[in-house]
């Protein structure tokens, strides 16, 4: 119903985006007597995907944009998390525990910071990653300890990490991006 109402509607096509800037910056020059010396839009997800907006519609209005993974078509992310939950769900034995994917993602930086020169707590070279780390270190067989992988979490950690065919094409895309847990 919020279609029908013409603001609202406008505001779901992006709108809203330039309205928020707005009204910030005004706040802004208010409260401090002075326009921002610079102002950014960072965002990820649905954020990442407003920040490519404002970078199309609106690029005078920031100094800099940071897009993180942009959602940007709903029908190819919503297969991607239905095929993340058969990986991690449909198998018996394959859900990891948040303990165990902290002690992954640890892992994965021992093995890859620094891999771009400098070491910063950011894995910024990810193709060196992933021949530098290797998801079999952590194998234990089976669900042992919160420091290893059984086989069943390795088989569905490998292909959330891996691009996958979907079997048709969705806006233009076949292929679901890996999650990006072993880079």
């Amino acid at each position: 119903s919020f279609a029908l109402n013409a603001e609202a509607f406008t505001n779901f096509k992006g709108a809203q985006l330039k309205k928020t800037h707005d009204v910030a910056f005004h706040l802004v020059r208010r409260t401090f007597h002075a326009k921002p010396q610079r102002m950014y839009f960072v965002g990820g997800s649905e954020g990442g995907r407003e920040a490519l907006i404002v970078a199309e519609r609106w690029p005078a209005d920031y100094h800099g944009l940071v897009s993180i993974f942009p959602a940007f078509d709903i029908s190819v992310l919503g297969t991607a998390f239905v095929q993340a939950a058969q990986d991690v769900f449909g198998r018996p034995g394959a859900w990891v525990s948040p303990a165990k994917l902290s002690h992954l993602s640890a892992k994965v930086l021992d093995a890859c910071d620094g891999l771009d020169g400098l070491k910063d707590g950011i894995v910024g070279n990810v193709t060196a990653c992933r021949a530098a780390f290797d998801a079999n270190s952590l194998r234990c067989g089976t669900d042992a300890s919160a420091d290893c992988l059984s086989d069943a979490q390795l088989a569905a950690v490998r292909s959330l990490a891996s691009p996958r065919k979907i079997g048709v094409t969705l806006s233009g895309v076949d292929t679901l991006a890996p999650w990006p847990l072993l880079e």
